[in-house]
């Protein structure tokens, strides 16, 4: 049996009482809002790594094994001017027209925020990141806590899509610091 346990208090989608509005919520002091997107998250989701996280938490026998066969041997093919390419097996990501999707999804992101000190929150596939900041020593530790995710993101094979990653610096003593994901040398997008 699963325990609740496996949903982080960071989750904002598929969770009831909880929304995009929810996440958004700030006090008002300067803060600096890195939001992330993970690369076609549903289609690139690693299989086996998802397996073993499952199995870390405590999902094992029947379930983990009827898990496991609901995600592999699966095919796919596609019609383009009416005629049919050949079969080809599918070895990443997940089937998408079920209610299973979202559930192993989030399972498998819920230890995304772990690793950092600021203010994780989550909504299906995206994330952000929250740090009040006050002084240049807050923006280097934020930096940091992004390093940290780029880290778990290259752990776990969940890549971000860069072009999608922002940062928004709210309040008007924000100091507006720049911040990187370590393979964009122009920074990210920033939004005041």
């Amino acid at each position: 049996m699963m325990n609740d346990n496996i949903r982080c208090d960071t989750q904002h989608g598929f969770v009831p009482g909880r929304s995009c509005m929810t996440q958004l919520l700030d006090g008002g002091d300067p803060v600096d809002v890195i939001y992330h997107d993970f690369r076609k998250a549903f289609d690139t989701l690693p299989r086996r790594r998802l397996m073993k996280k499952l199995e870390a938490y405590g999902i094992k026998g029947g379930l983990l094994t009827w898990t496991g066969n609901f995600l592999s041997g699966r095919r796919q093919r596609v019609v383009v001017n009416g005629k049919l390419s050949m079969w080809a097996g599918i070895l990443s990501g997940m089937p998408q027209t079920s209610v299973f999707e979202p559930i192993l999804f989030v399972i498998f992101i819920t230890d995304l925020p772990d690793d950092v000190t600021c203010t994780a929150k989550i909504f299906a596939d995206d994330s952000g990141l929250f740090q009040g900041v006050s002084s240049h020593e807050d923006c280097l530790q934020f930096q940091d806590d992004l390093n940290r995710l780029v880290d778990w993101s290259q752990k776990w094979h969940m890549g971000f899509n860069e072009a999608k990653c922002n940062v928004i610096h709210l309040g008007s003593t924000n100091p507006c610091y720049e911040y990187s994901m370590r393979n964009n040398r122009g920074g990210l997008s920033c939004h005041h």
